[in-house]
């Protein structure tokens, strides 16, 4: 299993620690390079086009999966995301009556991106994600941590694994509370014949996905869900025509459609 109790340590460690470092707005804004944009695009909903968060829209049937879309008319549940040599540095997000409500700054290296997502116009820190490239340019691992108005933390993290340029694998936890203890899921103090446990796991949601092709592309995928020492397998169909999506977003790792 790839988190194991000291990479859940890792990953909270580093999140926190950027949280710390890149809290003030305006001095992240003030060193990005605004100056330098060279072009604009548009899509659809809160997940960027660009975004190395694959498994959210993919098993999520309640995400919008991305879109790229053309200038609008109307901004409403759009997003504008200013680019520099491909890689974004700046995005708006519009909520109702074209009105932007959030907006996240970026900062890119070939190693790795952090992205930053602030409110408006208080510009709190609400998540700040990390994707980590490997030597190949791809993303290797994606994981963000969510602050909520109450400072509540909670933190979800992917790691991909590949074969040639296909993700055949993902590892996955969700909902970890870096604040409080954690609880693998297969604690000693858990039995399989109780249905109310002595504790809660914490991560509470660890999974795995393996994903099968056809045709060159990803078609299905089985998700091993560990909850209690349980083990259950599904398999289900990718969301339709979400391959197709990726591809113009050009996100390769899972084929053509």
């Amino acid at each position: 299993m790839v988190h194991t109790e000291e990479k859940l340590k890792e990953t909270a460690c580093e999140l926190e620690r950027l949280t710390e470092e890149y809290s003030d707005y305006y001095r992240v804004r003030d060193n990005i390079g605004l100056e330098s944009i060279d072009e604009k695009i548009w899509s659809k909903g809160y997940i960027e086009p660009f975004s190395c968060d694959y498994i959210t829209d993919m098993f999520d049937n309640t995400v919008d999966m991305r879109k790229l879309m053309k200038a609008p008319r109307k901004k409403e549940y759009l997003a504008m995301h200013y680019m520099c040599d491909e890689l974004p540095v700046y995005s708006v997000y519009y909520k109702k009556d074209d009105e932007i409500f959030r907006e996240k700054l970026y900062i890119n290296s070939s190693e790795r991106r952090i992205e930053l997502l602030f409110s408006c116009p208080q510009h709190i820190l609400l998540q700040l994600s990390l994707t980590v490239f490997d030597e190949k340019g791809r993303p290797a691992e994606y994981s963000s941590i969510e602050i909520n108005s109450k400072g509540l933390k909670m933190i979800n993290s992917v790691v991909y694994t590949y074969e040639g340029d296909r993700i055949v694998k993902a590892d996955t936890i969700r909902d970890f509370n870096p604040e409080t203890d954690i609880v693998m899921y297969d604690d000693e103090a858990f039995d399989p014949e109780y249905r109310l446990q002595s504790k809660y796991m914490n991560p509470p949601d660890v999974s795995d996905y393996d994903f099968h092709y056809t045709d060159n592309a990803a078609e299905t995928f089985t998700r091993t869900d560990y909850e209690y020492t349980r083990v259950h397998k599904n398999t289900w169909k990718l969301r339709r025509g979400i391959v197709k999506r990726y591809t113009e977003c050009g996100i390769k790792w899972f084929g053509e459609q």
